[in-house]
């Protein structure tokens, strides 16, 4: 399943983004990896401009 991980977001006093990125992050199962899932990043889409929600934005 995949999902959209960010990081590093920073917002001023009125809500306006100033710095963050953002990927796509694969997780798989694998009974080796110490949690029983490994997570891969599929795509790198940059700096956050706008953020909806947490699965939908401006990247």
């Amino acid at each position: 399943m995949a999902f959209i991980r960010i990081q590093k977001l920073k917002k001023d006093e009125s809500g306006k983004i100033l710095s963050g990125s953002a990927s796509i992050i694969d997780v798989n199962y694998d009974p080796k990896a110490k949690y029983h899932a490994q997570q891969r990043v599929r795509e790198k889409l940059g700096k956050v401009i706008e953020l909806y929600s947490k699965r939908c934005g401006l990247f």
